[in-house]
């Protein structure tokens, strides 16, 4: 059920602030959120990176692998520290430190000292990616709220595009280090506008007896870190044993961290915004939804490469595809979601995705380029249409001064979800391949790519049933 229908000022200005510049703000965060997606850039210059620090790929990865681990880490912990302390102290500090953090990422002497940095960077990352949305959802009502976080997720698909056609480019022309500090001009420039759009007391009224729950901090951090960490090594098919280890080590310390909270009268995530179906369907569509479409990123350009012969050039402009049409769709989503109400953008969106995942099971190599881009765009259109409705619909579950801790949840939820994309495609893909070795190479890879593509199809379908399950009561009341 919706908690506000227009912006709620507490008598602190906590909503009315932000809603008297609510176009300022909506750049800010638009722009923080295109500055956010940029990192995609990093990607590209692996290769580069391993080579001029003389590291091994494996070695590399270590940069990727801690970025995620800080982020998906924090990002619950920051939610709770932005709707405690504000939303613009956290929001210009992940943006100082997200934009600080790339300046010395470029200045990086070996592996170990730019994993470091990149996991200082992350910091910001969790710090932006907790405070956006919130932001978004106590400046603008619920009538207006999808129309808004259409155009910010808009903005992550733009920069999406742009950070690998940008990083070729750079990487090309000025190195490496290159893909990092072309950044600190776009985030200095994001900074000042944040400092003129976001004003006001951006907190909720002190409650008495409040505390920061570090327990609760802690056990969540290290639960959530250790699964990252497991699901990044296995998925780059680093210490399998290991990752199991850390897996029940990370379940352990997340069940530490439910007693802790049980027990807390400051609880990181509150059990109350727990109680709401529409937040945990919001959560789970968002991780089942990212797992099923971001194969994509992973698999498929190896397939691009060995199977349909596409030049690097060519593979990038194909990969641009579905976050161009993301982009374009995604505030139409929006504005839809504030009209007919989430159920229908959110569900259709799934539904074409997963439609598209299906399709791309079927491509083989020989095949033509044209029909295989029509299907990056189905994909595109379907990522466009469910993004901003699922934000939409879990920031109207949960009352104001809680907006912050649900997007990390989000944020937190799609984060794993990308990260499980990669684990689980490496390994389907590889058993798989296994079992076909007794055939002729090209006739294996597409067995085991299209057994693949029906395992995240089957994720998506999962993700659709869930949506239309968690959607029903809004959609009877709509009725």
């Amino acid at each position: 059920m919706s908690h506000d229908t227009k912006p709620l000022d507490h008598g602190d200005g906590t909503i009315a602030a932000l809603a008297r510049r609510r176009g300022l703000v909506l750049i800010a965060v638009t722009l923080g959120m295109f500055l956010l997606f940029l990192d995609s850039a990093v990607n590209v210059a692996l290769p580069a990176i391993s080579q001029d620090l003389g590291s091994s790929i494996q070695g590399v990865l270590w940069i990727i692998i801690i970025y995620q681990l800080v982020r998906v880490a924090l990002l619950p912990t920051l939610g709770n520290a932005g709707d405690s302390l504000g939303l613009r102290p956290v929001f210009i500090t992940g943006l100082l430190l997200y934009t600080l953090g790339v300046a010395v990422v470029s200045l990086s002497g070996n592996i170990p000292q730019m994993a470091f940095l990149r996991g200082f960077q992350a910091v910001g990352t969790a710090m932006l990616w907790a405070a956006a949305p919130a932001l978004v959802g106590r400046a603008f009502p619920i009538g207006e709220r999808g129309r808004a976080l259409g155009v910010m997720t808009a903005g992550g698909s733009a920069g999406l595009i742009g950070g690998p056609l940008l990083g070729g480019l750079l990487l090309e022309w000025w190195g490496w280090p290159a893909i990092f500090w072309f950044r600190v001009p776009v985030g200095i420039t994001v900074i000042a506008v944040a400092l003129i759009a976001v004003r006001g007391d951006t907190r909720p009224p002190p409650k008495p007896g409040r505390h920061y729950d570090i327990a609760g901090a802690a056990t969540l951090a290290g639960g959530l870190g250790l699964l990252t960490m497991a699901l990044s090594l296995f998925g780059h098919g680093v210490g399998t044993l290991l990752s199991l280890f850390m897996v029940t080590g990370g379940l352990g310390l997340l069940a530490g961290f439910v007693a802790v909270e049980a027990r807390s009268s400051s609880p990181i995530i509150p059990i109350s915004i727990l109680r709401h179906r529409a937040f945990l369907v919001a959560v789970a569509r968002g991780y089942l939804g990212h797992t099923a479409i971001f194969i994509v990123w992973f698999l498929f350009p190896f397939f691009m490469e060995e199977r349909l012969l596409l030049s690097a050039a060519m593979m990038g402009v194909m990969l641009t595809v579905p976050p161009l049409v993301a982009t374009v769709v995604s505030p139409f989503s929006g504005w839809a979601s504030d009209r007919v109400g989430t159920w229908w953008p959110v569900n259709i969106g799934l539904l074409v995705a997963t439609v598209a995942v299906w399709l791309l099971g079927g491509v083989q190599g020989g095949d033509a380029v044209p029909p295989v881009m029509a299907t990056l765009a189905l994909m595109g259109l379907g990522f466009g249409l469910y993004q901003a409705p699922n934000y939409s619909s879990l920031l109207n579950s949960v009352p104001p001064e809680r907006m912050a801790t649900a997007a990390s949840m989000l944020g937190m939820s799609t984060t794993l979800g990308t990260i499980t994309a990669v684990a689980l495609s490496s390994a389907v893909f590889s058993l798989r391949r296994g079992a076909y070795e007794a055939l002729p190479p090209g006739t294996a890879f597409d067995l085991a790519y299209r057994d693949t593509l029906f395992v995240f199809a089957i994720i998506g379908t999962l993700a659709v049933a869930v949506s239309l399950s968690g959607t029903r009561q809004e959609w009877r009341q709509r009725r």
